[in-house]
């Protein structure tokens, strides 16, 4: 019911046996508070409903470990950087994701940085369409997710559009 929020593994169709089958689930959201996916299990030669399933979870937002201000052409859009650092002692890939893809996107989805080496994330701020009202200010978060897909830090933007 949310493609974007939740993922299941297999993710193809498959076919069941007469044992027990695992299927994992991946939730990543995209809101806080409650929040209930629905998932369906069809048999696709029949197009008959197998089974459901109802997912109720509550989102809470991860800590918040770094915060900007930005403001922003909004006829223009803009580029900024902001420094990501690897803590560890080994190399790290991190992943980036946004809850406001419509506004951010990223130069590169995912980045490995070397242990204990500081890099730059690059930020692309969509222009807003035409007719858009621009006053006020819009908050932005920044997930930043480690090999393992868990949160490593989360940044959020204040962003104005001027």
């Amino acid at each position: 019911s949310a493609p974007r929020e939740l993922r299941l593994s297999p993710n193809a169709p498959f076919a069941l046996s007469g044992a027990l089958t695992e299927v994992s689930l991946a939730l990543r959201p995209l809101q806080t508070g409650r929040v209930q996916y629905v998932i369906h299990a069809v048999d696709l030669s029949r197009r008959a409903l197998l089974s459901s399933w109802l997912v109720c979870a509550v989102n809470r937002l991860p800590a918040i470990t770094k915060a900007f201000a930005l403001q922003v052409p909004a006829a223009l859009g803009a580029r900024k950087k902001v420094s990501l650092s690897n803590p560890y002692n080994y190399d790290c890939t991190f992943t980036f994701y946004t809850d406001r893809p419509n506004l951010l996107g990223f130069s590169a989805p995912s980045q490995t940085i070397p242990s204990l080496e500081t890099r730059y994330v690059g930020l692309h701020f969509s222009p807003l369409p035409t007719g858009t009202p621009s006053e006020g200010e819009t908050k932005v978060l920044v997930f930043v997710n480690n090999e393992e897909d868990k949160n490593e830090e989360c940044m959020e933007i204040a962003l104005s559009f001027v």
